[in-house]
C-alpha cells in the first residue's frame, strides 16, 4: 500500500513527543541496520551509541528557544479557538477512520 509521503509526516506530527521519539528511534535502528549497498554512498549506518546521543535530550535555554523560532501559540499556527481546532480534528479522525 502505497502511502503519501507529506500524509505520513504530517500523521507523525500528530503523535505526543513520546511516540514521536519511539518512532524516530525505530527508523532510525532500521536505516542503520539495512544493507550498506541500498544506502547512498555518503550515508554510514549508526552505531546504537550514535542513536542513543541523537535521542538524548539537550535542554536549551529561554534566549536559545527564542533564537531558533520555537516560541509562539494557537494564533501563530492560525488556530483562533483551541478547543474549536481539538474538536475538528477529533470530527476529521472519526470520519477517516468511519466512526
Amino acid at each position: 500500500m502505497a502511502v503519501n509521503f507529506e500524509t505520513l509526516v504530517n500523521e507523525a506530527l500528530q503523535l505526543s513527543l513520546e511516540d514521536q521519539a519511539r518512532l524516530v528511534t525505530r527508523i532510525v535502528t532500521a536505516m542503520s541496520r539495512q544493507d550498506k549497498d541500498v544506502l547512498p554512498e555518503d550515508i554510514e549506518p549508526l552505531t546504537d551509541e550514535e542513536i542513543a546521543e541523537m535521542l538524548r535530550p539537550e535542554p536549551m535555554t529561554g534566549a536559545e528557544i527564542v533564537a531558533a523560532g520555537l516560541t509562539g501559540g494557537w494564533a501563530d499556527m492560525g488556530i483562533a479557538d483551541g478547543a474549536e481546532w481539538v474538536q475538528e480534528q477529533r470530527r476529521k479522525r472519526r470520519e477517516k477512520r468511519g466512526w
